[in-house]
């Protein structure tokens, strides 16, 4: 993937694959904006970061319509355009699943499913505008996407 000169959003960058994501498109070349749920650790993750190249970082929660919004919006702002989209934030409640509460599976559901469609979505549709050819960084994005732009 040809990353140099291009702008990408990472969910979930401040730890984990996230933030392997967003060290190794740096290195590459891409401008980066990450954000996540933890304004401390998320700070911390951009200022090791910046050793290798730009990023900007935003402290949001992608599990509410605003979190969601927002990102995208900052992302837009920060990096004057989005040309790849990680949705990398997730997560799971560990334990059994008797065990689980109606709130955690929502929770769960909000994250994993309704806020990747949502921020994918969103940059569908300036990636239509733009006329330009995305890098959703999922399997099924990118199949959801192709199968968009080829009218199916």
């Amino acid at each position: 993937m040809k990353l140099q000169g291009k702008q990408a959003l990472i969910t979930g960058g401040s730890s984990g694959i996230g933030y392997a994501m967003a060290e190794m498109m740096l290195t590459k070349g891409a401008s980066v904006a990450i954000t996540g749920r933890r304004p401390d650790v998320l700070r911390e993750a951009a200022e090791r970061l910046h050793r290798a190249g730009r990023v900007e970082y935003l402290a949001a929660d992608v599990s509410t319509e605003e979190g969601r919004t927002a990102t995208l919006a900052f992302a837009l702002q920060a990096l004057g355009g989005l040309d790849v989209l990680v949705n990398n934030a997730g997560g799971v409640r560990a334990g059994r699943l008797e065990d689980t509460t109606e709130a955690e599976i929502r929770t769960m559901i909000e994250v994993d499913l309704v806020a990747w469609s949502s921020t994918l979505r969103q940059a569908s549709r300036l990636w239509r505008r733009r006329s330009t050819r995305p890098t959703p960084v999922s399997r099924l994005a990118w199949l959801n996407l192709a199968n968009r732009f080829a009218g199916n």
